[in-house]
Order: C-alpha cells, then sequence, then structure tokens
C-alpha cells in the first residue's frame, strides 16, 4: 500500500520537512551517479554469514546500523573479504562462509552490473500453541500492539493459533537505470479461529518504487527497515516490526564527510516519514525519522538518530518551523519555544559498535534512546524515560572456528513507546516498531551458533524476560514540570518469560535451504497475575530458494 497524503497541515508540514532534508543531502554528498539496488530481506540467512565475515576481520568497511543491506553493499563486503582472504589465513568455518556467498553474490568489476532481476521464494509451516496479549495500558499512555515472543524476528508476519500453511513470493526487477521495482506478497491460511487470530489470507512484506539520483535513492511505498546494533535490531526500529508504508530518502553508498567533519569517516544517512494507519488514537498518525551512521575508524562505528510521533487525524497542529526544531534536540533546547503545545512524542538517542577482531573477532556494541530527556532529572531521563540494548558478539572461536557467540541486554523505561497524547504508542498494525520486549521491561539473550560443515548451520537462543507490572502515573509542582516525577498507581506482580529457541538449517544447493525451529516458552505470573502460569511452544518448517 503506498502512501497517500491528503491536505492538511502536519501533512503537508511533514513532506516540506522531508523534502528539506532531501536537499540539505543532495548538497552534502555531490552528484556521483547512483543506480538503485534491490533490498536483501532480512529474514535471509546472508545476514547472519555476512557477520561471521566482519568478526574475521576480512572486511573493514561496513555500517551495521542501518538495514536491510543492498545487493550491491553485499557484494561490496563480499570483495572485499574475498580480497582479504588471499592476503591471510582464515578459519574453515570463515572460509566455508566466504566459498558460499561468493556463489550466492557474484563480484563483478562494476558494481552496478547487476542482473536485471532478482527473486526469492520461501514456503512454511508453523504450529504455534501462544496466544498472544495485549500490552498493559498505563495512565502515561497506551500501546496499541500485541505481545508474543516467539514470533520475534519474523517482520512482523501474522501466524494463527494452531497451524498455517504460508507462501511468499519476493522480486526486483531494474526498470532501467534509475528506477527499480520491489514487491513481496504473502499468502498465507490458518486453522486458528476467533478474535484472537489476525492472520491476513494476503498481505505485503514489500511493494515499492526506488528512484536513484546523485547519491540518493528515494524509496516510496511499503518496505521493511531495521535500524540498530543489535542481533534482531534496535529500540526504535527492529526485525520484529511490520514493513511500513513510507517516504524514504536514503544514501546509496558511504560517503566521506567534509571540512571539519573528516573525523566521522564515512557516512551513511537515511530520512523517512510514515505512516501508522488507522488503529492510531489520532488516525494516520506519522512517523518522521532520520538516522546517521558513521564508521569513525576501522573498527568503530558511531550513529545517531532521532524519531518523532506526530500528526494524524484530531491531532495537535504545529508549524513547519516548530516541527523542524522538534526534530534537531541541539535547536529545541537551545532556542526559545514558542509552541508550548504537546503536538509529539519524540525518541532521540545514539549507537556506538567497537571491533577487536585480535580477539576471535569481538565485538561491543550498544545503543541509547530517550523519551522526553530533561536536564533537570538526569537520573529518571537515564532510567525510567530511557531505553538500552548493550552487547557483545565472538567468531571464529572453537575447533575450526565453526563457533559464534553473541550476548545482549535489553531495558526499556517506565513509558518507553508510549506517551501523550499519542497515548496508542509507536505500532503499526497491532506490532511495535521497536523492540519486542515493550515498554517497563529487562531481558537478556545469549545466542550460540554452529557451522556443522557440509552445508549444515546450527543456532540456539536462550533469554530471560521480566516485564513490570506495577502502574505508574507522573506528577509535578507546576505546568512547566517543575520537579516532575513518577508515582505508584497499582502494584502488581512482573510477568517472567523464559524460552529457548533451536534452530536447524541444511543448503540443499547454492539457492535452496531447509530449516527446522523449534521453541518453548514458560511464563510465570502470566498477565501480571500473581499465580498465573503457562507454557508456550512453536515448531516451524520452512524451504527457501533465492536468486538474489
Amino acid at each position: 500500500m503506498l502512501i497517500v497524503f491528503r491536505p492538511g497541515t502536519a501533512r503537508l508540514a511533514s513532506f516540506r520537512m522531508l523534502r528539506a532534508v532531501t536537499m540539505v543531502l543532495s548538497a552534502a554528498i555531490g552528484s556521483a551517479n547512483a543506480q538503485p539496488s534491490p533490498r536483501l530481506p532480512l529474514s535471509d540467512p546472508a545476514y547472519a554469514e555476512l557477520d561471521q565475515l566482519v568478526g574475521s576481520g576480512l572486511v573493514r568497511t561496513v555500517i551495521y546500523g542501518q538495514r536491510p543491506f543492498t545487493r550491491r553493499e553485499v557484494t561490496r563486503i563480499v570483495g572485499d573479504a574475498s580480497r582479504a582472504a588471499g592476503q591471510r589465513a582464515v578459519s574453515d568455518a570463515t572460509s566455508r562462509v566466504l566459498d558460499r556467498l561468493r556463489r550466492r553474490f557474484e563480484v563483478r568489476p562494476d558494481p552496478d552490473s547487476a542482473p536485471a532481476a532478482s527473486r526469492y521464494a520461501r514456503v512454511e509451516i508453523v504450529q504455534l500453541e501462544s496466544p498472544a496479549r495485549a500490552l498493559a495500558k498505563a495512565p502515561v499512555g497506551d500501546v496499541a500492539a500485541d505481545l508474543n515472543p516467539l514470533l520475534n524476528g519474523r517482520g512482523g508476519r501474522w501466524y494463527s493459533q494452531g497451524m498455517t500453511v504460508a507462501a511468499e513470493v519476493g522480486g526486483a526487477w531494474n526498470l532501467g537505470r534509475r528506477v527499480t521495482l520491489q514487491v513481496a506478497p504473502r499468502i498465507a491460511a490458518g486453522s486458528g479461529a476467533g478474535a484472537a487470530n489476525r492472520l491476513a489470507p494476503f498481505s505485503l512484506q514489500d511493494a515499492s518504487v526506488s528512484i536513484a539520483g546523485a547519491n540518493l535513492i528515494l524509496d516510496v511505498g511499503r518496505q521493511p527497515l531495521v535500524w540498530g546494533q543489535g542481533m534482531d535490531g534496535g529500540l526504535m526500529l527492529s526485525s520484529s516490526g511490520r514493513p511500513l508504508d513510507m517516504i524514504r530518502v536514503s544514501t546509496a553508498r558511504p560517503w566521506r564527510a567534509p571540512w571539519v567533519f573528516k573525523w566521522l569517516g564515512l557516512l551513511r544517512g537515511t530520512a523517512f516519514i510514515a505512516d501508522l494507519g488507522p488503529r492510531q488514537n489520532f488516525p494516520h498518525a506519522k512517523v518522521a525519522a532520520y538516522k546517521l551512521s558513521g564508521q569513525v575508524t576501522s573498527y568503530f562505528e558511531l550513529s545517531a538518530q532521532v524519531l518523532a510521533h506526530e500528526g494524524g487525524r484530531g491531532a495537535p497542529q504545529a508549524s513547519l518551523v516548530d516541527r523542524f526544531v522538534d526534530l534537531v534536540p541541539v535547536l529545541q533546547y537551545s532556542l526559545p519555544r514558542k509552541n508550548r503545545t504537546q503536538f509529539s512524542n519524540k525518541l532521540a538517542g545514539w549507537e556506538e559498535r567497537v571491533r577487536i577482531p585480535q580477539l576471535h573477532g569481538l565485538q561491543l556494541y550498544a545503543e541509547h534512546a530517550f523519551d522526553d530527556m530533561d536536564p533537570r532529572r538526569w537520573r529518571s531521563t537515564l532510567w525510567e524515560d530511557a531505553g538500552h540494548i548493550v552487547g557483545a558478539t565472538l567468531a571464529q572461536i572453537g575447533p575450526e572456528g565453526a563457533y559464534s557467540l553473541a550476548t545482549e541486554f535489553h531495558h526499556t523505561g517506565l513509558r518507553f513507546y508510549r506517551h501523550t497524547p499519542f497515548v496508542s504508542g509507536l505500532a503499526f498494525d497491532g506490532v511495535l516498531l521497536g523492540d519486542p520486549l515493550g515498554p517497563q521491561g529487562d531481558g537478556g539473550t545469549m545466542r550460540l551458533r554452529y557451522d556443522a560443515g557440509r552445508r549444515q548451520s546450527w543456532q540456539v537462543d536462550a533469554t530471560v524476560e521480566r516485564r513490570g507490572g506495577d502502574v505508574w502515573g507522573t506528577t509535578s509542582d507546576s505546568p512547566a514540570d517543575e520537579r516532575f516525577r513518577f508515582v505508584l498507581v497499582r502494584a502488581q506482580p512482573a510477568e517472567w518469560r523464559t524460552r529457548a529457541m533451536l534452530r536447524w538449517a541444511f543448503l540443499a544447493t547454492p539457492t535452496q535451504r531447509i530449516s527446522l525451529d523449534g521453541g518453548v516458552e514458560r511464563v510465570r505470573d502470566a498477565g501480571f497475575v500473581g499465580g498465573a502460569r503457562r507454557t508456550n511452544t512453536i515448531a516451524t518448517a520452512q524451504w527457501s530458494w533465492s536468486a538474489w
């Protein structure tokens, strides 16, 4: 579904803001030629294999914080790794991964001489015994989304309770040197019934047109987007969120910052406006966001991003200038504010990643995002109104360097993703855009991956999560929020979820893959009801084919 902009102050202001950002990027980036390149689906196993190449130290230039990667970017990474592998020793497992990627992504002298079309297909059978529950309401706001952690990382795809059979076919076609069309329809049928089963018989995971100009790509339509350093994305946009209906401007290739900003190194930028649909308390509210990622050195990546939830039918109004200032934190806190209306809810934050390939491919990363940063109350700003992800990965460990290990800690604050007056929260089609942990949660995950050779791999995930059940409100001593603080409204038990997921994958041919997944989750004090316990399960069989 493409976005249709109707007359209205908020929507026109958002569109003008995107146009202004586009003009600034065009002036800064230059006039290098560019051609759209298809986006590699987020579910593609190549991402795990690319992680191993990066961890091995074979790749010196890669920006993690913005996905999906394009085919051009993957081809460049594989080409860089191939050249580096010819000059140094690599483990047997890394050699196998590199050979598989070479066969899939042929390295060409001219990166723009890509095939005229790319295609993939997948068929899956899912047996799910895990009822979703709505995220809890609170005086500080609601989130119009459901919680079902066994479905995390699946791009917001819907599944029925009981059995679901689904097929997805995707393709990308170059229409000349400047335009690419990308479409991925999905059909599904399930055995479950009732209001709790929101399975759509037909949906679109991707339906967009990309237009190239200079070193910019303009995308219009529905498409997936993930920001963040974590295993499954970040706090603002994760791989668990549904694809968004958006207008997006991004850089086609990394570019080097000019003048005094050269220390930022190679940069990649994105700005977009997305429609959140009719389920918002202000129907068709918008998300306006931008992100700038820089590879400062070969081993250090730094990113900054801002996301504003605003507009929609009946939402508070604001001028174009007010909205622009609201999206630039430096201006918001340094300029006098004429409009005191709460016309948006905004998240702002940064990420960092350090790579130390000499220590078994060690990578350390973190992401921090803040809702309503207030210098008058740093403690609650940094914890109750904030989200954090901290993680570490190791590649090429164990015999033949066949094992990789990752671990992460997640924290989300009391009103993260929900805030007055946009009380329906940062969600699209009933699915959170960001971390599926949701608000008021803490969790830790460990992932172990094993390349067994002979075209087989295994992966096991172990996760423990705690979601706070206490209901909180806010109060202050004046309309200017003097001594703003959170107050406990009602005490409830916390909900604990412990789960384990196991995946086996077999590469039947260079283009065909078969995988089997199984998972079990134990829930204690389910729905914040003391003594309520249940066990949830999922099993998946999938066949996929890719000529990407």
